[in-house]
């Protein structure tokens, strides 16, 4: 697992507003900025019940960053934060507990830039928002770009999936239990194609984590669901393909709430989202398409405080965001377009000022992380 900020005077000065519809979301003008960064994970990082931000970022000459910052529990976070230091450019992090003594602790995934070392990293958390710097880090000339944590194999430990698209490497990492990690092993061997937009999720309820990615290949891309087992091999459960062409964002949640995760896709077509309903065996139903705004950027949260998961949607390429209320039975309202927005490149969605409403930590994917808090209903 944030909002663009190509102009940082502007926006700060602007309310970023959602109206037109019932049930509209309002989010006010940005609270706070982060420099110098472009991806962002919300988690709870010293124990005080309170969201708080890792971002990633870099230095001049390319040399990647972790940093901290602690959340004060009114929407706002301390500064300056802690910074934990890479060989090279941080492409994406995920959080959880890698040495199971109850704290959150962060790996990180290294890209190509200029010949520098890339790897994967395990920062291990203290529990009172401070990290040991690398218990596990592993370079290899593999380019990065994205990382999903889950328990592949049953074990109990976290494990972690990764995927480099220039390199065309999809590889698993056993996790230890102790925060170092074996491998890489191949995760689909004989699967034709490039893997990318990874999820984790217990698909078919065996207590094992399984993997929702979108494949490409010359058919064009399609939606794959790969089961994880206990002897660490990977099967493929289902491809969705028929009505999910043009898939670039992906996101998981349970949308109609029989207990099933369920997965919703942003696609090609006009009616840009499409949502599989998990039926709860690792397969799910033929894909149900809502109008929305093509983004490249998808998260599902409870904005407007109902109890039920709606749809966020941006485009990093464009000005242009949508939100879809979810009604709780995995259908979705008409959503609320906005124009004229920063363009995304990450969202990180939390209760940051403890309201009750989902707010969100936005970045361009240039310098930038603003945090941008919800209003509730348009007035």
């Amino acid at each position: 697992m944030i909002v663009s900020l190509r102009n940082l005077s502007i926006v700060a000065a602007m309310t970023l507003t959602l109206c037109g519809a019932v049930h509209a979301q309002c989010f006010g003008k940005q609270t706070q900025s982060f420099l110098y960064s472009w991806q962002v994970v919300a988690a709870d990082f010293n124990h005080d019940g309170f969201p708080d931000l890792a971002t990633v970022g870099r230095l001049p000459g390319y040399r990647g960053f972790v940093s901290i910052y602690l959340a004060d529990g009114t929407g706002t976070f301390i500064k300056p934060g802690s910074h934990y230091y890479e060989q090279d450019t941080v492409a994406d992090l995920a959080v959880g507990d890698f040495n199971n003594d109850g704290n959150v602790d962060i790996v990180d995934v290294d890209e190509f830039s200029y010949g520098g070392p890339e790897g994967i990293n395990v920062l291990l958390g203290s529990g009172d928002g401070t990290f040991y710097e690398h218990t596990h880090r592993q370079l290899f000339q593999r380019d990065l770009e994205h990382v999903t944590v889950g328990d592949f194999n049953g074990d109990g430990n976290l494990d972690a999936v990764v995927w480099g698209g220039q390199s065309q490497f999809f590889a698993w990492f056993v996790g230890k239990g102790d925060g170092t990690l074996i491998g890489p092993f191949s995760v689909a061997p004989t699967m034709k194609g490039i893997p990318f937009l990874l999820l984790a999720g217990d698909y078919n309820r065996d207590g094992i984590s399984d993997l929702a990615l979108v494949n490409f290949a010359d058919s064009g891309r399609d939606i794959r669901i790969l089961l994880g087992s206990k002897n660490g091999t990977f099967l493929l459960s289902g491809t969705y393909n028929s009505e999910t062409r043009g898939v670039i964002a992906l996101v998981e949640g349970d949308f109609n709430e029989d207990g099933f995760l369920d997965v919703a896709a942003s696609t090609g077509r006009p009616d840009g989202i499409a949502v599989l309903l998990g039926i709860g065996n690792g397969s799910f139903q033929s894909p149900i398409h809502f109008p929305a705004m093509r983004g490249d950027q998808l998260v599902a949260a409870d904005f407007n405080g109902d109890g039920q998961l709606d749809l966020f949607t941006g485009a990093s390429y464009g000005s242009m965001w949508s939100i879809l209320i979810g009604n709780g039975d995995g259908t979705f309202q008409n959503p609320v377009n906005h124009l004229n927005l920063p363009a995304p490149e990450g969202i990180a969605v939390a209760d940051f000022d403890q309201d009750g409403l989902a707010d969100l930590a936005i970045s361009d994917g240039y310098h930038f992380v603003g945090v941008f808090p919800n209003l509730g209903d348009c007035p």
